[in-house]
């Protein structure tokens, strides 16, 4: 019996490790793209003719847009790699949201499922900027950065003990 609870303590604490490194991976990564995504809205001109812009449909008009960045030679480089760690930020959030339900501790749960909205939201807004050019996009972006920075930070404050239900 001794065995088996050194075991799941043993696994609880490789999963809550996991989550530490992928929360911290994400803080990285979320001010890498921070200051990538300062310097597209300083110093970076997005052209206004390209596909996806003023669309009046939002989903396919994005799409659009972000595949234009994606791929397009006459898209700045700077705005691919911005568009592309965001798309890797959304995929990394999520797997840390899965971690952290199956880790079933309800404050890192919370953390997780909030910094992944936070950056699927920030990434609604990058692709609303792309279609229609309005700044208050670009500031909610800041802004969602700004939450969900919070939440990964909040992951890494939490108590790390194997029991705790927190």
């Amino acid at each position: 019996m001794n065995q088996v609870a050194s075991a799941v303590r043993t696994t609880e604490g490789v999963r809550n490790l996991t989550m530490r490194r992928w929360a911290f991976g994400l803080l990285v990564a979320l001010l890498a793209q921070f200051g990538i995504g300062m310097w597209v809205n300083l110093f970076t001109n997005i052209p206004l003719s390209h596909p996806g812009h003023g669309a009046h449909e939002f989903f396919t008009g994005t799409y659009h847009s972000v595949a234009w960045a994606e791929t397009s030679p006459h898209a700045p480089l700077i705005l691919a790699i911005h568009a592309g760690l965001g798309l890797l930020l959304v995929v990394g959030s999520v797997w840390l949201a899965v971690l952290a339900i199956r880790s079933r501790r309800r404050a890192v749960i919370w953390a997780a499922v909030l910094g992944a909205l936070f950056i699927i939201g920030a990434g609604f807004n990058g692709g609303s900027f792309l279609d229609y050019n309005k700044d208050v996009n670009s500031y909610l972006m800041a802004l969602l950065f700004a939450a969900a920075v919070l939440c990964y930070t909040a992951i890494l404050a939490l108590p790390g003990g194997a029991n705790r239900r927190s």
